[in-house]
């Protein structure tokens, strides 16, 4: 218990000083779908879970959101009235999906936005290259989720499942946020496209998940044996 406490909150220490909610929110989900896939009994998981809740509500008080994260919030919730800014990235996802056609734009409008672009390439390849093509490669990145939620019910080891419960839980984190804010139904943030996005970070993180998935399923019929 102590040393997945010690994993745990060290890494959200750290989280919390950058105070990075976005990633703050995908290592919480992470961690917590470790968790539940352990050995634990149900005190140190509801005493676990008593901590996770304590050190969330210090950190709000603590680190309160700042006034562009509000901006964001409330220009999702009213972006053609609230002035703040960020409605300008709202109101340009509505008219980029509202004007994609099946295989491409039905107007011509230019794709041009002030920041985010990385994390909004989803929105412009839909208006670019039409609602199929967005399907197609929304499909494709649910089927490596749903890919490694069947290689996840065939492992036995303890240790494997605990490895690629946590990669699957970060990887559809990211594919599910990027999604929602593309299409609009989540507020943007700073969270990329798997694959997608331009950068580096970003490109080995999720190399290096499917990268460990793929080694436990290959050695998931290997029988270890410890020699004295």
């Amino acid at each position: 218990m102590f040393l997945v406490g010690l994993l745990f909150f060290f890494p959200m220490l750290l989280l919390y000083r950058a105070v990075n909610w976005p990633s703050i929110v995908i290592y919480f989900v992470m961690v917590s779908t470790m968790i539940l896939k352990t050995r634990l009994d149900k005190k140190k998981m509801i005493l676990f879970a008593s901590a996770m809740i304590g050190i969330a509500a210090a950190t709000f008080y603590r680190f309160p959101l700042k006034e562009y994260q509000l901006a964001r919030i409330y220009s999702f919730i009213a972006p053609e009235k609230y002035g703040g800014g960020m409605e300008y990235l709202y109101v340009r996802v509505k008219e980029l999906i509202g004007n994609a056609g099946l295989f491409g734009g039905t107007q011509q409008v230019e794709i041009y936005f002030p920041e985010g672009s990385p994390d909004l390439i989803l929105t412009s390849l839909t208006y670019e290259l039409g609602w199929i093509f967005a399907l197609l490669l929304s499909g494709i990145l649910l089927l490596c989720i749903f890919r490694m939620f069947f290689i996840l019910t065939n492992i036995k080891d303890h240790y494997g499942t605990l490895l690629i419960s946590g990669g699957l839980a970060m990887f559809a984190m990211q594919v599910f946020i990027n999604l929602g804010m593309s299409f609009g139904v989540l507020p943007i943030v700073s969270v990329s496209l798997p694959f997608i996005s331009y950068g580096v970070s970003g490109t080995l993180l999720n190399s290096f998940i499917f990268g460990i998935v793929l080694s436990v399923y290959r050695k998931k019929d290997v029988i270890w044996t410890v020699q004295s």
